[in-house]
């Protein structure tokens, strides 16, 4: 088998940087733009973020909030959390549930985040996220370096952009441990958009009275249900208690598959009523669309 010489290296390198090209700006879904960044002379460099948000983004949530709580407030289902004071300085978070009230924490710059080109940078957790919503191989992404970015938009929703950078490697065996070595310029960056709307400052809080036991049996039965009323190209995420229905969450190659999703749910025996949930959607990295929805049995 012919030897990896300096002439592939180069050929790799090169090729692999070109791939890598691309912008951020240019990948954002055009119906949230346009964001409000902070200023890169002159002025706030913080972007504002002030208002309150329900807890759908994962990306937003665990990077900006769930990280930074103690064990017994992560064990809380939260239903919302308000940004309060300005960036630049320093911000108070305050969460929100039905039962178990509110608690508060602090958010100090240069500790919990940084401000960078207009964005706000939380730092990245360090157990990374639940779900990454990448498709590379477990050994890619624990070398891969992540970064989410945070600003608001025009309409107050709060935007997150995930920036997984993964490089090519040249594998040399050197005994236990050694995984290879970066090629230089190998760079290639992948982008993940979601966005949170706001909620009024006065938003109901849901109350979900059942125990958690009963719950986990209800959804089971719940997402049953939903997934054998599915049309082929949507892929069942998650469902959960709310109101006096269910919210379910719903992957969708494509976006134009919406409104036949909610007309085939509307029709479904034994499904009452059914809407989409503009608060939150996300842009996955594969190019599918994370939506939530809500719907309403006939009976429980």
């Amino acid at each position: 088998m012919r030897s990896f010489g300096l002439r592939d290296f180069l050929a790799l390198a090169a090729g692999t940087m070109l791939l890598g090209c691309g912008s951020a700006d240019s990948s954002i879904p055009g119906a949230w733009r346009p964001l409000q960044l902070g200023a890169t002379t002159g002025g706030p460099a913080c972007p504002p973020v002030s208002g309150t948000y329900g807890v759908e983004s994962e990306l937003l949530f665990t990077t900006l909030v769930g990280q930074h709580l103690g064990a017994r407030a992560q064990a809380i289902d939260w239903n919302a959390f308000s940004l309060q004071g300005e960036a630049d300085v320093g911000l108070t978070v305050v969460l929100k549930q039905a039962h178990d009230g509110t608690d508060t924490i602090h958010l100090t710059r240069g500790v919990e985040y940084r401000c960078e080109g207009g964005w706000l940078v939380p730092t990245f957790p360090v157990k990374g996220l639940p779900s990454d919503g990448n498709d590379e191989t477990s050994r890619v992404l624990r070398r891969a370096e992540r970064t989410v970015f945070v600003a608001s938009a025009k309409n107050g929703a709060l935007v997150a952009r995930l920036r997984t950078t993964t490089h090519d490697e040249v594998p040399f065996w050197c005994g236990d441990g050694c995984t290879g070595v970066r090629v230089p310029l190998s760079a290639r960056s992948r982008m993940r958009w979601e966005r949170q709307l706001p909620l009024p400052a006065n938003a109901a809080l849901l109350d979900p009275a059942d125990p958690r036991q009963p719950l986990e049996a209800r959804e089971k039965r719940t997402a049953r249900r939903i997934r054998a009323a599915l049309p082929p190209g949507v892929l069942l995420v998650g469902v959960s208690p709310n109101a006096d229905g269910w919210q379910m969450r719903v992957d969708v190659r494509d976006k134009s598959l919406l409104m036949p999703l909610l007309a085939t749910l509307k029709h479904t025996p034994g499904i009452a009523d059914a809407r989409v949930e503009r608060a939150y959607e996300s842009l996955n990295l594969d190019g599918s669309w994370r939506e939530v929805l809500w719907l309403r049995f006939t009976s429980r």
